[in-house]
This record gives structure tokens, C-alpha cells and sequence, in this order.
């Protein structure tokens, strides 16, 4: 490859917000931009030449990018590939509902808007265990089955909630409401098994 094989880069705001460097936001662009079905199979020589990169540099940043959880780097046929986090579950979404991907449509655009505000949850999140983010997927999941879409608002108040709570009761929370088919989140009462119960800082944030 010497020419890219796209007309622009592509940040969305959520990325560009994210406490990362700018050089590695627009790498994330590049790359987001390069990931077709198959994945980008740009080498780290032909990153470091149109990002005008030394070879260490890019190192630190695709590692950077690895960290925050916003690519994935996979090893398909003897090749390396990276993925966008949020490519890889458009391919996963399309795949488990139909042979190819489908064109563009206004319904794409709420669904990608609902993304986005999800991710920007996940990212605010009291706690950081990988136990407690997927207590907070299914919850979001669940209320999505019962078409009770969840607002901001209203997430930040829970979110309110769960820091007096604690991990382990928060968890508990969401376990028992999804079980027994509650449409809101209420405090566990009796004795849960300890978690992680402090909080996560603006610290912790930003070592993610």
C-alpha cells in the first residue's frame, strides 16, 4: 500500500473526548477508516509513513489505543490485524442477523447514536471490575427487551445510587431486578457478598 485507501478520517466524539493523546486519536481514525469487513491490514511501517511516526512512537500509541480498550489487535492467517472496538460490534451485530452488510439506514443512525450514549455510560461507571460492567450491560439489555429506554438522567441518579451502595450490593441490584422482571433498580437489603465498594476517581478514569 503507498496511497491511502480512504478520503478522510473520522473521530467520533466520544473517542475525541477520551484521555488519550491527540496523536493517538487520530491514529484511532486512520485506523477506524482502514477497517473494512475484514478488518485494517495496514502494516506498522505503512502507519508510521502517513502518520509520519517514528517506529517506538507508534508502538506506544497503538499500545495506548490497546489499553483503553478502543482497538483490538488479532493474528488472522499468519497476519496482523486491527480492529475498532466499535467496527468489531457492527460486523458482530450484521453477522448474527444477516449475510452481509446491509446500507445505511436512518434506523443504523439511532442505533449508532444509542452506542455511543452507552459507551459514554460504561465510561462514567462508579466501578471498573469487569463483574460489575457486565451487570450494567444486561441491565441495559434487559431494559432495551422491554422497550423502557433508559435516560441519561435517569442513569446518573442511579449512578448516585450505586456509589452509596457499593459493588457487590449494585450488583445484586441489577441480578435481582432482571430476575424477577422489575422495571427499576432497588436497594438490597441483608448481607451481599464485599466487593470492590469504593468508587471509582477521576484518576481511575483516566488510567483506563
Amino acid at each position: 500500500m503507498s496511497d491511502p485507501k480512504f478520503t478522510g478520517i473520522w473521530i467520533p466524539a466520544i473517542v475525541l473526548t477520551y484521555p488519550i493523546s491527540i496523536t493517538a486519536k487520530v491514529c484511532y481514525g486512520v485506523v477506524d477508516g482502514l477497517d473494512n469487513e475484514d478488518g485494517c491490514f495496514a502494516s506498522n511501517a505503512y502507519l508510521q509513513t502517513h502518520l509520519q511516526l517514528e517506529k517506538r512512537q507508534l508502538q506506544n500509541i497503538l499500545k495506548e489505543l490497546d489499553d483503553a480498550k478502543l482497538i483490538v489487535r488479532q493474528e488472522v492467517a499468519g497476519r496482523r490485524i486491527i480492529r475498532t472496538v466499535a467496527k468489531m460490534a457492527l460486523v458482530k451485530a450484521c453477522t448474527e442477523g444477516c449475510n452481509k452488510l446491509h446500507p445505511y439506514s436512518k434506523e443504523d443512525k439511532k442505533e449508532d447514536k444509542n452506542t455511543v450514549q452507552e459507551m459514554e455510560w460504561i465510561l462514567r461507571l462508579p466501578f471498573g471490575s469487569e463483574a460489575f460492567i457486565n451487570a450494567w450491560k444486561s441491565w441495559v439489555a434487559y431494559r432495551k427487551q422491554l422497550k423502557r429506554k433508559l435516560t441519561d438522567a435517569s442513569v446518573q441518579a442511579q449512578f448516585k445510587d450505586f456509589a452509596l451502595w457499593g459493588e457487590a450490593k449494585s450488583i445484586d441490584a441489577i441480578e435481582r431486578s432482571i430476575r424477577q422482571g422489575w422495571q427499576g433498580l432497588f436497594e438490597p437489603t441483608g448481607n451481599v457478598a464485599k466487593g470492590n465498594t469504593k468508587p471509582l476517581t477521576a484518576k481511575d478514569h483516566e488510567s483506563f
